[in-house]
Parts: structure tokens; C-alpha cells; sequence
């Protein structure tokens, strides 16, 4: 909890620090559906990697798996122990790489889609949460996407599950109006 607020408060005063090096995409996907097999398997849920392309960007690698992680666990939470299914996904779209992850759990109102990205939202739910949260982690999420020159969102509708997609540039436009300048 303590590193979700200081996370969260870094994010706020613009204070955190990115470190902007070459990512290989299509590896961090595979990174990200290496890590979480055990965990899906262990809990009888089917994790997907539909990652098709190779993509490659500069962008800061730990912050862009920080998201992930928040975007996975929270999915977590939420699938049914069985018959449970996230799946993952970057692919290239314009100038951007879209990034998402959907899952069949319990789907989200449109009222509350409005406000799950402000600090201190958990969603209430009939189902007990499995691991404790700071109602940080989108908030979080959405203040590194934002930070990477990128938007997040929210597609759901109640007992249909719901798909977090953020998305970044694939040239980022700090680095293009230098390079204008040049």
C-alpha cells in the first residue's frame, strides 16, 4: 500500500522518473505470459497471449509492465475460479501500439466505468475480493500511460467481463518536436 501511494503521489507532482530505452513488444508480451502461467494455472484460469505482430518501441519497459501487472492481477480478481479466461494483446493501429487485456469476469457499469480511474475506486462487489487493494492501481496505471504520451479505457458492460486498453505512441512526440528542431 505504502508503494501505491508513493507511486501515486510521484505520478501527481510529475515526479516520477521514466527510463526510455528500445522494447521489444512482442517479447514483453511473452514475458508478461510466462510469468503469470503458473499463477493462471494454479487458479484454473486460460491465459491467452494474441500478440500476432512483432513490434518494437521506445518506451520505458518497467512502467509499461507495471500496467500490466496491475491490469492482470486486477483481472485476476475478477474471472470465475473456473472457466476463467484473460487474454493479452499488443498490435499496431496508425501511429500508435494498442495494448489490452480482457477478461469474462463480472463486467462493469457505465456509471462506475466513470470513475474507476480516480484514486481510491475499488469497485464494491458481491464477490470477495482475493487479494487486498489500495484502489491505486488504475489510477496508477492511467498516470504512467498518460505520462508515455498515451490513453487508457475501459470497455464493459455488466456479467460480460471487460477489456483495459491503453495505448502509446509508437514515436513519441517530445523526441519528434526535437528531432524537427534538429
Amino acid at each position: 500500500m505504502i508503494i501505491d501511494l508513493l507511486e501515486s503521489q510521484k505520478l501527481d507532482l510529475e515526479k516520477m522518473r521514466f527510463e526510455y530505452t528500445y522494447v521489444d513488444v512482442t517479447k514483453l508480451m511473452e514475458k508478461c505470459e510466462s510469468h503469470y502461467q503458473n499463477i493462471m494455472q494454479e487458479k484454473q484460469i486460460q491465459f491467452i497471449n494474441s500478440t500476432k505482430e512483432k513490434i518494437s518501441v521506445t518506451t520505458d519497459r518497467i512502467r509499461l509492465l507495471q500496467v500490466f501487472d496491475h491490469l492482470i492481477l486486477n483481472a485476476i480478481d475478477f474471472v470465475p475460479n473456473e472457466g476463467g479466461k484473460i487474454e493479452i494483446v499488443a498490435q499496431t493501429k496508425d501511429n500508435d501500439i494498442i495494448f489490452y487485456v480482457k477478461d469474462n469476469g463480472i463486467g462493469i457499469s457505465s456509471e462506475k466505468q466513470k470513475e474507476i480511474f480516480k484514486k481510491f475506486i475499488e469497485l464494491a462487489t458481491q464477490i470477495n475480493r482475493r487479494h487486498g487493494g489500495t484502489g491505486l492501481g488504475l489510477h496508477i496505471c492511467k498516470g504512467i500511460i498518460n505520462a508515455l504520451e498515451g490513453k487508457i479505457w475501459v470497455e464493459s458492460e455488466p456479467d460480460k467481463g471487460a477489456t483495459f486498453y491503453f495505448s502509446i505512441p509508437k514515436i513519441r512526440k517530445k523526441i519528434e518536436m526535437v528531432m524537427k528542431l534538429i
